[in-house]
């Protein structure tokens, strides 16, 4: 059973009658997919590490409701990391940056049978960094290819794929654990 927050639903949807249904939809995504989502947030959680995080933090599927289609939405389950205060963006490491967000397709596309690499929000995430910098010439996508040529390149070494794997057994029990309330 999947791990899902329904902290983000209003009291009053709770009861909702379709709520029940759209648990229950989730709960029977296919196997093959929860190990590729699992994989994918491996990918960004080793890159994470190498960028300096400290921790990670999963994050289960979240249910909302969304007002404006006044319907229930479910936000992706991901990892998130936790770096010290000082840490921040630069163009200094950005590199490293563009590896954690580009890291997630990579590793998908490489260590499992799926076909959709999962990254449209990454790279959305990615640009939004770049834009906040100061130099505004940066090439998000020149950077964001060569991240990904360097992610396959470091796959080809056997303890990184030993250390995705491994992440990824972690995530995967820990989203496995059931519902938040």
């Amino acid at each position: 059973m999947w791990r899902v927050d329904k902290t983000k639903i209003p009291p009053d949807k709770l009861e909702h009658p379709e709520l029940r249904q759209f648990c229950d939809e989730i709960q029977r995504t296919d196997p093959t997919l929860i190990k590729a989502i699992c994989v994918h947030e491996a990918g960004h959680g080793v890159y994470m590490r190498r960028a300096g995080a400290k921790k990670l933090r999963f994050k289960g599927m979240t249910i909302f409701w969304d007002s404006d289609k006044n319907a229930f939405d479910v936000a992706a389950a991901a990892i998130a990391p936790i770096f010290d205060d000082a840490w921040v963006v630069t163009a200094d490491n950005l590199d490293a940056v563009a590896l954690f967000h580009a890291a997630g397709g990579v590793v998908t596309l490489a260590l499992t049978e799926e076909t959709n690499s999962m990254d449209r929000e990454d790279i959305k995430q990615f640009r939004a960094v770049c834009l906040e910098l100061p130099d505004k010439s940066i090439d998000v996508v020149k950077s964001w290819k060569r991240a990904q040529e360097n992610i396959s390149k470091d796959l080809r070494n056997p303890q990184l794929r030993k250390e995705i794997w491994k992440l990824e057994k972690e995530f995967e029990d820990w989203l496995l654990g059931g519902d938040l309330v």
